[in-house]
């Protein structure tokens, strides 16, 4: 029996339509691992990154997010070990208060407006402040580091 010879194309084709397949389920896999999307005003929000599916699903997302916040403690090794604050306050560089949350885990993205806010955050007992300006568009990371050996 003579086998028919498929045209080049049709193989490229068929390779595209796997790999979209394939990217698709990748991006779908990685949204269901992220914690649910939650929402203050105009201001949307999503915590976590407890366990390495969460973790990975919030990095690949950060950049669709206009702030990511990563909270991670140095406990004097040679490495850092993530953290979960108590509380986390945003304020506009007018003390308007945006969002003031008890994050789920050692990341944190939020969907701000464009302007210059001041991001609080505090582990029960120390505080650290940073302030951040959102440009329409732009993505902006910041990363909250407590010491081990601090006094509050």
């Amino acid at each position: 029996m003579k086998q028919k010879k498929h045209h080049p194309l049709v193989h490229a084709c068929a390779a595209i339509a796997a790999t979209i397949f394939l990217i698709g389920n990748v991006l779908a896999a990685d949204e269901m691992a992220l914690p649910a999307v939650q929402r203050a005003g105009d201001v949307t929000w999503i915590s976590g990154g407890v366990g390495l599916d969460e973790s990975d699903a919030m990095k690949a997302q950060a950049g669709k997010y206009s702030l990511s916040v990563l909270f991670a403690a140095h406990m004097g090794g040679k490495r850092d070990v993530y953290t979960s604050p108590a509380k986390v306050t945003i304020t506009r560089s007018d003390n308007t208060p945006v969002l003031d949350i008890k994050p789920d885990g050692p990341y944190l993205l939020v969907n701000l407006p464009a302007g210059k806010y001041r991001i609080n955050a505090t582990d029960g007992q120390r505080s650290r402040t940073q302030a951040v300006t959102i440009s329409a568009g732009a993505h902006k990371h910041l990363v909250f580091v407590w010491q081990e050996a601090e006094t509050p």
